[in-house]
């Protein structure tokens, strides 16, 4: 009886905890935004407190009835160095922690046949070197109606694209603060 009772109680424990979420697109090695106001938003508990923690800012604020949330990091500076984000709601128990987090420059690159062509390519451009840039590709897909998500992976190297890679080389270099650039460009195969 004391095992059933155990088990019961972790399993209601963690499916009280089971609603705190970054929204989809931030997860680990992300690049956010400098010099202006950053928004970070998920669900948790209708009514739960959630507590927003990164590079020595704390926010506060309450999962609405519909148990979503969001606050507003103040500007932040451009930083090479991977910092860690946190929210927690409750508990300690219940918190998610997301790491090797940059702060610099973020752009989107789209467009059509342009910007499918590969680095590999063009000898000039796949020559450069690339440091402090990162990409999110956005999965392909086509909605007629705002989106709570966008199904995408950030990872810690360029993006395949030329003129992606190209642009975010030469603003690294000039800028010299960490580029992201999001990358939401149909293939050429997929505007057939």
């Amino acid at each position: 009886m004391k095992i059933l009772t155990i088990l019961l109680l972790a399993l209601f424990t963690t499916t009280l905890q089971a609603a705190l979420e970054f929204a989809s697109p931030f997860t680990d090695h992300m690049v956010l935004q400098r010099s202006m106001d950053v928004p970070v938003w998920g669900t948790a508990d209708p009514g739960a407190v959630v507590v927003v923690k990164f590079s020595n800012q704390i926010q506060h604020t309450t999962a609405d009835s519909q148990g979503k949330w969001n606050v507003s990091l103040s500007p932040l500076k451009a930083s090479t160095t991977p910092e860690e984000m946190s929210i927690s709601s409750g508990s300690t128990l219940n918190t998610k922690i997301l790491s090797d987090i940059l702060v610099g420059e973020v752009w989107i690159c789209s467009g059509q046949s342009n910007m499918g062509m590969t680095v590999g390519a063009v000898p000039e451009i796949k020559a450069l070197s690339s440091t402090n840039i990162r990409s999110f590709t956005a999965k392909r897909t086509v909605a007629f109606e705002e989106q709570d998500s966008c199904e995408g992976q950030w990872t810690d190297v360029h993006p395949n694209s030329a003129v992606a890679f190209a642009f975010a080389h030469s603003l690294q270099k000039s800028a010299e603060v960490p580029v992201c650039l999001l990358y939401t460009s149909p293939s050429p195969r997929d505007l057939s």
